[in-house]
C-alpha cells in the first residue's frame, strides 16, 4: 500500500483490482503516539483464561474463518479488501446480515483469546496468532460500526488499531513547520507559498511516468543490496486513470506487483522518489513478496492471501513502507538518489536540496491532518473550519476532498502518522547492523514490535 492521496504524504490507500474486493482504503499522518501496546493487539480484547482441561483450538481453521469473515463483511462494506488471492471457495455466498456476523467475530475473538493464553513458546507461532487477534479485533471494531454503534475518534482507534491517541500537537510539528518557513521565503500565508514551491519545481507532465519508472529500479536495487529479493519478482508501472490517488500498489500474486502513478497535479523529483520506495522496495513490494514466500508458501498461511484495509495489519503496511523508506533514503542518500536522476527529471540539481528538505518537513505536518479529522468527526470542528485547517495547518492541496475521505475512512487516516512512529522506533532507533533485519521481519510478520511503546 500506500495510496498516497493526491499529490502529499497523507494517504487514500484504496486500491482497485480483478482479484480486489474493491474500493478505497487509507489517509494519512500524524507524529505523537503515546502507546502502541503492540502485544495489547491482542491483549486489549482478552476474555478469561481457558480452564485446564479445555486445549487451545488449532490456528488453521482459526484463520481460515477470519478470512472468510473478513470477506462477508467485505460484502457491506468493500473497501474493507484490498486483494483477496486465496481460495476461491473461501468467498462468500449471499449477503448475511451484519449482527449475525458480529457474533461470529466475538466467538472467533474468545477462540483466539484462548490460543493466545496457550503458553506456546514458538515465537512465529506466537506472531501469527498476535496478527490473527489483531485483525479479528479490527473486524469487530467495523462490525460494531456497520451495525450502527457510534464512537469517539480515541475510543474507535484504540478499538480498531490497539493504539492510544493524544489529541494534541507535537514539538515536530513546530519545528518542520519553522523548517518551512526559512525554506520557502517570501510574502503571504505558508500555504500559498509551499503552492509556489510545488507549481515551480514541478515536472512536465510527459516527464512524470519516466522518472517514477527510473526511481523504482533505483530503489529497488539500493533494497536488493540490503535484502535479496525472491527470484522472479517483479513491478511493473503503469499511469493511473481517475480517481483521487497519486499512487497505488497492487500485488497480482507469483511475486508481482502492479504500481500505477497518477501523472495530475505538480509533482516534483523528491516527491517521486519517496513515493516510488514506499509503493516499491522497500515499501509495499517487498512487503508482498515476503509474506508470499515466507508465509504463503513456505508455511501454507492462507490468511496472508488476504490484504487487508482494516485492523493492525493497515497501520503496520504502512509504517513499515515509510520506515523502510526513511532506512533506504536516510542521510545524505535521499540526495544522491534524487541528483542522480535530475537530469532526467530536468530539475536543477542546485534545487535538489530544498526540494528534499522542503518534502521532509511537509511530511511530518500528517500529524495536523489527524488532529483535524478528530475534532471534525467528534463533533468539535465544522466543515468550514476543518477545511480551512487542513489547508493552512497541514498545507493539503484539496482539503475539501481530502475532509470527504475523513468521512468514510475515518480512523484509518492514522495509518501514516501512527504508523510510522510506530515502525520507525523499532527499525530506525535500533542498533544500525539491525536495522534491514528488523524492517525485513516486520514487514514479512506485519505485527506491531513488542515493546514498543
Amino acid at each position: 500500500m500506500p495510496l498516497l492521496f493526491l499529490d502529499r504524504a497523507f494517504a487514500v490507500a484504496a486500491r482497485k483490482s480483478t482479484h480486489s474486493c474493491q474500493d478505497s482504503a487509507v489517509v494519512s499522518r500524524r507524529t505523537v503516539l503515546s502507546a502502541f501496546v503492540s502485544a495489547g493487539l491482542s491483549a486489549a480484547c482478552r476474555r478469561a483464561a481457558p480452564s485446564a482441561d479445555q486445549p487451545p483450538p488449532d490456528i488453521d481453521p482459526l484463520a481460515e474463518r477470519y478470512v472468510r469473515l473478513a470477506l462477508k463483511l467485505a460484502q457491506h462494506q468493500p473497501s474493507l479488501i484490498e486483494t483477496y488471492l486465496g481460495p476461491a471457495e473461501w468467498r462468500p455466498g449471499p449477503r448475511v446480515p451484519v449482527a449475525g456476523l458480529l457474533d461470529e467475530v466475538v466467538a472467533l475473538d474468545d477462540a483466539l483469546s484462548r490460543l493466545a493464553a496457550d503458553g506456546s513458546s514458538d515465537m512465529v507461532r506466537r506472531d501469527r496468532v498476535r496478527y490473527l487477534a489483531g485483525q479479528v479485533r479490527g473486524l469487530r471494531t467495523v462490525a460494531r460500526r456497520l451495525s450502527g454503534e457510534t464512537m469517539r475518534f480515541a475510543d474507535e482507534a484504540h478499538e480498531a488499531f490497539g493504539i492510544e491517541w493524544p489529541a494534541q500537537s507535537s514539538d515536530a510539528v513546530r519545528t518542520a513547520r519553522a523548517e518551512l518557513e526559512a525554506r520557502l521565503q517570501g510574502k503571504g500565508p505558508l500555504a500559498a507559498r509551499y503552492a509556489a514551491f510545488r507549481r515551480r519545481h514541478a515536472l512536465a507532465g510527459g516527464d512524470v511516468l519516466r522518472v517514477f519508472r527510473a526511481a523504482v529500479d533505483a530503489c529497488r536495487a539500493r533494497t536488493a543490496a540490503h535484502l535479496p529479493l525472491p527470484e522472479g519478482d517483479r513491478l511493473t508501472v503503469e499511469r493511473l486513470e481517475g480517481g483521487g490517488l497519486e499512487a497505488q500498489a497492487v500485488y497480482d500474486g507469483a511475486y508481482h506487483t502492479h504500481v500505477t502513478l497518477s501523472t495530475a497535479g505538480p509533482t516534483d523529483l523528491a516527491r517521486l522518489v519517496w513515493l516510488a520506495a514506499h509503493e516499491g522496495c522497500p515499501g509495499h513490494h517487498l512487503q508482498h513478496v515476503l509474506a508470499d514466500r515466507d508465509l504463503v508458501r513456505a508455511k501454507g498461511w492462507n490468511e496472508r492471501r488476504l490484504l487487508p484495509a482494516f485492523g493492525p495489519h493497515v497501520l503496520v503496511a504502512e509504517g513499515a513502507a515509510e520506515a523502510g523508506t526513511a532506512l533506504l533514503l536516510d542521510g545524505d542518500a535521499f540526495l544522491e538518489v534524487c541528483s542522480s536522476l535530475a537530469r532526467e527529471a530536468r530539475t536543477p540539481e542546485a534545487a535538489v536540496p530544498d526540494l528534499v528538505a522542503v518534502h521532509r518537513a511537509v511530511t511530518a505536518l500528517d500529524e495536523s491532518v489527524a488532529l483535524v479529522a478528530q475534532a471534525y468527526l467528534d463533533g468539535e470542528t465544522g466543515t468550514e473550519a476543518a477545511t480551512e485547517r487542513l489547508r493552512e495547518e497541514a498545507l493539503v492541496p484539496e482539503p475539501a476532498v481530502l475532509l470527504a475521505v475523513i468521512e468514510r475512512q475515518r480512523t484509518r487516516v492514522l495509518a501514516y502518522p501512527a504508523g510510522r512512529r510506530l515502525i520507525a522506533r523499532h527499525v530506525l532507533q535500533g542498533p544500525a547492523g539491525d536495522r534491514w533485519s528488523r524492517l525485513a521481519a516486520t514487514a514479512t510478520f506485519m505485527t506491531a514490535p513488542a515493546g514498543t511503546e
